[in-house]
């Protein structure tokens, strides 16, 4: 369920089905996820049907959401990943994620506005 400040952007196929969805929300330090920065930086979450990957729906998906987060003032935006799952780092790093810490398992990125 989403809360006050969320954003979310679906991905649709020609047949108006949903293959992808991005979202991201603030979280505190009392309650983080693995991608967790700090309270001012929106952690990023993504999901791509299996049919839809590597079409460019997830890399759209990600450029959208970075624009809209621009939009709504963030400076930086952060995200966990699978380090064995090279495809996804290797497309967030293109968009202009960079390391930031480990997490558990987890790789945690983050793209920084300013930066950019």
């Amino acid at each position: 369920m989403g809360r006050n400040g969320d954003t979310a952007l679906i991905a649709l196929n020609t047949n108006n089905q949903a293959v992808g969805a991005v979202w991201y929300r603030l979280f505190n330090e009392f309650n983080k996820g693995y991608g967790y920065v700090d309270n001012n930086t929106a952690e990023l979450g993504i999901a791509v049907t299996e049919e839809a990957r590597g079409t460019g729906v997830g890399t759209l998906l990600m450029k959208k959401i970075i624009h809209q987060a621009i939009c709504e003032g963030y400076n930086s935006i952060s995200l966990s990943v699978d380090p064995e799952n090279s495809n996804a780092v290797h497309i967030y790093k293109k968009l202009g994620f960079e390391d930031y810490g480990v997490s558990g398992t987890s790789i945690t990125m983050v793209y920084r506005v300013n930066e950019q």
